[in-house]
């Protein structure tokens, strides 16, 4: 699953991920500095709401886990972590 799909915003993470600064984006993209830094929160939305979609798969699935157990076997897993 790709979280960024947009080619501008895209580029604006790669960019991000290389070490340049929002200026040197803005001059390398051709785009004000407002408009590269809009792209940018927006990447780091998506982000940020994919890791909590996936934070919540994996309670789920721990839930799924504990159905098949007894209460005993469920409180001794909850006391080592």
């Amino acid at each position: 699953m790709y979280v960024v799909v947009d080619e501008c915003k895209k580029a604006v993470l790669e960019c991000l991920l290389d070490g340049m600064s929002m200026g040197a984006i803005s001059n390398h993209m051709g785009l004000s500095r407002r408009h590269v830094y809009n792209l940018r929160d927006d990447v780091v939305d998506r982000i940020a709401q994919n890791a909590h979609f996936a934070e919540k798969l994996q309670i789920i699935g721990v839930v799924v886990k504990l159905e098949g157990r007894t209460a005993r076997q469920s409180y001794l897993a909850e006391e080592s972590c």
